[in-house]
């Protein structure tokens, strides 16, 4: 029997913060940024941030290992 496939939508509800994480990067794509090299450094900012968010959402780490750092950088990003 063949498992169902949540879509995006459905994935994106179970994790807000990805949620969030993908908006911004919408947001900035769509910006009145005037240069292409400004907006590539700030995807690729946000698109790592959005990477680290999904590695603690779905696989958390330990206490007392290095994702403390890991989780300040994440919640630090911004789109500007």
């Amino acid at each position: 029997m063949p498992t169902k496939t949540n879509t995006l939508e459905e994935h994106l509800v179970s994790h807000p913060e990805l949620k969030q994480h993908l908006l911004k990067l919408f947001e900035l794509a769509e910006s009145d940024i005037d240069s292409a090299d400004r907006i590539e450094e700030l995807m690729v900012e946000g698109i790592k941030a959005f990477g680290r968010q999904a590695i603690q959402d779905w696989a958390p780490i330990p206490h007392g290992n290095s994702a403390g750092a890991a989780g300040a950088a994440v919640s630090g990003w911004r789109s500007g």
